[in-house]
């Protein structure tokens, strides 16, 4: 939650060290860091002498945010600077501390000044580096990469992990990590403590290359850096379990050489989510140099991705959406002819589909969406619950989860969710889906039934039985706006059962009165779709009334008891959001936080926000939108020359990193864009409308838009952008086309045309 500036702190020099407010300390300038054997020796540039704006006046500057740029006054209306002086082993150093007050958070906007003046050229990089003043061990974040400890100690997927301890770096794990800037959403970090918060930031790249951020935290005390150009250690992170050498670059300097390095300082509360006005305030400074380049609009980018989804992932003879279709179709390489049913593939993207096809009149993209939806709601496991995925040669099955017959619950929670949402629509179109009614049904009856006192509604199922095989993490969120949704069209039906009335016999009422949900809810009255209700069983034989009225009382108490699961789900999972680590949303990336733990949340909280409205819920949707625009871009990425992504001038702004274990950009962002854009609505907030739409305009980029556009075929969509050393070299992109990458944009695209045309907003974006 924003809570506000906070209070001014002044920068104080006394004894050769310097000091931001009771927060960070000092000794020195900078770290000149030269080779040592295999690592590297750090020697100080000490502060020996000051100058606070003009000769003569009081060594300390003024207070950032505070009414007066220094403690006593100001020079007219312009910030008094502190200059600080040091010279050592060759480098002289000057640094300007300016303070701004910030329209979001007050910070320093520090110019450090190096000249080399030794005689003949030196190879050295340079450090910037603070101590975390205060009490308590301390926790991290390195926006998209690092967040508390980052990885829990059982997690079976490794990428970096913090342990105050120390920890074997072969394992990644360690008390210290350096990173280059590249792998960060905001070049910058972060520390806390029990007393408070710091941060420090600067660009991607300096005079001297692409810059690095850090920190160590031990028995020894708690530490931030910069680093000029970036370090990587102890080990260089290249893939999951894959640690590589560390990485230590370092810039020849010659005789006279002079360079500005430009950073920025910040002190905060101690609360977790106090680093949000810093990044709002980073991301406003770097708005304005970092301009946003779509290729095209809405439209085009709809029917683009429409065609895409169609012709490279759509297979009529098996029903499905396959996964991922190769660029290059004449290698060998084949189409993934798998299909999940929520997240990588699934409803989700054949609700978009579908969207397109009866708005366009699209009857090929209408037959195609229903008939993968109908496969997906007969794949309902044992327990009730859907299948993961289905795999050619094995048919249905539990997904990428670590044990035979496991589920993962937030991948048939969205699949339950947009199965709801396509209903939702059909149904407004007198179109009645009673196989889909009965999947959405059981799926929700049974996470009603294994929720726990707490609310907490688990991770993984066991497909057969049915039994909860972990509870850890935030993988339910999902099923809030599911439950939620579900109960939303409920109680349309039980309104239409109680105005119209039902004969006892025939099938005379019209589609609208079965309501969205009509193959599950109505009763043998309702002539071909009673079949589906009474496949249900045991699990809701109150739906099965004799009456209208009937019917619709017990309509509505499912719908009360849905509405009741979600408000008990939402006060056990807002604790993953009070504390800014959620983690356990993917699959395949276990008990790792991650950006669509942020989009999850986002969903779940607006919606439960709107249903409600308790205030409550929606300072933590604030909350979550917050937290995961800390994996989005504010900046746009250099990348090497002659790579795809520089040759094509990609705009990183607006793109989202997976998360620390995938470190790449991705557009599943997109999937929160109606709740994004509504949050703005319900909080009047205009950064969740300029994020929204920055993450919009990124992914109106690199839409093939005929065959051959960058090697892809027309309408494919990647899944990967790499922006930094991990899986691929920076500036590569991933040569698959993903369905949930192409039916991302495809959703996106029509749901923000929508509210651009009910409310009358622009969204920056070309015409056509």
């Amino acid at each position: 939650m924003v809570s506000g500036k906070a209070p001014g702190e002044a920068v104080r020099v006394s004894g050769g060290e310097l000091q931001v407010g009771n927060r960070l300390r000092a000794t020195a300038l900078l770290s000149v860091l030269v080779p040592d054997g295999a690592g590297e020796r750090a020697l100080p540039v000490p502060v020996e002498d000051t100058e606070p704006g003009r000769p003569g006046e009081p060594q300390e500057t003024g207070q950032a945010g505070a009414a007066g740029c220094r403690e006593g006054g100001r020079a007219g209306d312009a910030p008094i600077p502190l200059v600080l002086r040091g010279r050592a082993h060759g480098f002289a150093a000057e640094a300007v501390w300016t303070p701004r007050p910030g329209e979001d958070a007050p910070y320093w906007d520090v110019d450090l000044r190096v000249r080399y003046e030794g005689e003949v050229p030196a190879e050295a990089a340079l450090r910037v580096s603070f101590d975390l003043l205060g009490p308590g061990r301390p926790t991290w974040l390195i926006p998209g990469v690092f967040y508390g400890q980052n990885r829990l100690p059982h997690c079976s997927r490794i990428y970096p992990r913090y342990d105050f301890a120390g920890g074997d770096p072969q394992q990644l794990v360690s008390d210290r990590w350096s990173f280059r800037a590249d792998r960060a959403a905001v070049p910058a970090v972060f520390a806390w403590n029990e007393d408070g918060s710091a941060a420090l930031s600067t660009a991607e790249t300096s005079p001297l290359g692409i810059t690095g951020v850090g920190f160590a935290g031990n028995a020894d005390g708690t530490r931030i850096w910069l680093d000029f150009p970036f370090r990587e250690e102890p080990v260089t992170y290249l893939a999951p379990g894959t640690p590589g050498p560390a990485d230590r670059p370092r810039h020849r300097f010659s005789p006279g050489e002079e360079v500005l390095l430009r950073f920025r300082v910040w002190v905060g509360g101690s609360e977790p989510h106090a680093y949000a006005p810093f990044v709002r305030q980073l991301y406003r400074l770097d708005r304005a140099a970092h301009p946003l380049r779509p290729w095209m609009g809405l439209r085009r980018a709809a029917g683009l991705t429409a065609y895409g989804l169609y012709r490279w992932h759509y297979k009529p003879d098996l029903a499905i959406l396959c996964e991922t279709a190769p660029f290059d179709r004449e290698s060998g390489a084949q189409d993934r002819l798998n299909m999940h049913v929520g997240w990588v593939s699934g409803t989700p993207w054949l609700h978009a589909l579908l969207e397109y096809g009866r708005a366009h009149g699209r009857e090929e993209y209408v037959e195609a969406a229903v008939a993968v939806m109908d496969k997906i709601a007969s794949g309902l496991a044992p327990a009730g619950i859907f299948w993961g995925e289905w795999r050619q040669g094995r048919g249905w099955s539990q997904g990428w989860t670590p044990h035979k017959g496991w589920v993962h619950a937030r991948t048939i929670a969205e699949a339950t969710l947009f199965m709801v949402r396509a209903l939702a629509a059909e149904q407004e179109r007198g179109v009645n889906h009673p196989a889909w009614a009965a999947a959405v049904l059981s799926n929700l009856l049974y996470v009603c039934r294994v929720q726990r006192a707490d609310g907490a509604l688990g991770a993984y199922y066991h497909a057969e039985s049915g039994e909860v095989m972990d509870w850890e993490g935030a993988g339910g969120l999902l099923w809030i706006a599911a439950l939620l949704e579900a109960a939303e069209v409920m109680e349309e039906v039980a309104d239409a059962l109680t105005q119209e009335g039902v004969p006892s016999g025939g099938d005379a009422r019209p589609p609208v009165e079965c309501g969205a949900l009509d193959g599950a809810l109505c009763s043998a009255g309702c002539g071909s779709h009673a079949a589906a209700l009474h496949g249900m069983g045991g699990q809701s034989p109150e739906l099965a009334q004799p009456s209208a009225g009937g019917r619709a009382q017990a309509v509505r108490a499912l719908a009360a008891r849905f509405r009741d699961a979600a408000l008990r789900a939402g006060q056990y999972y807002r604790r993953f959001v009070d504390e800014a680590f959620l983690y356990g949303a993917p699959e395949d990336v276990h008990l790792c936080p991650t950006s669509e733990d942020g989009y999850n949340a986002v969903i779940a909280y607006v919606r439960l926000y709107e249903e409600t409205g308790d205030p409550q819920w929606l300072a933590v949707a604030r909350d979550a939108a917050d937290w995961t625009m800390t994996f989005r871009w504010t900046y746009n990425l250099a990348f090497p020359t002659h790579t795809m992504l520089a040759q094509f001038d990609f705009r990183s702004r607006g793109a989202d990193l997976a998360s620390p274990s995938n470190q790449h950009l991705h557009n599943y962002g997109l999937i929160a864009l109606p709740e994004m854009l509504r949050l703005w609505r319900h909080t009047g907030d205009d950064y969740y409308l300029k994020r929204t739409r920055d993450n919009l305009a990124c992914f109106l980029q690199f839409i093939a838009r005929e065959d051959g556009d960058f090697n892809a075929y027309k309408g494919m969509v990647t899944e990967r952008y790499y922006n930094t050393n991990c899986f691929q070299p920076k500036g590569m992109l991933l040569t698959l086309s993903h369905a949930w990458s192409v039916g991302a944009v495809l959703y996106a695209a029509q749901e923000a045309a929508r509210y651009e045309a009910e409310w009358g907003i622009d969204l920056g974006l070309p015409e056509e």
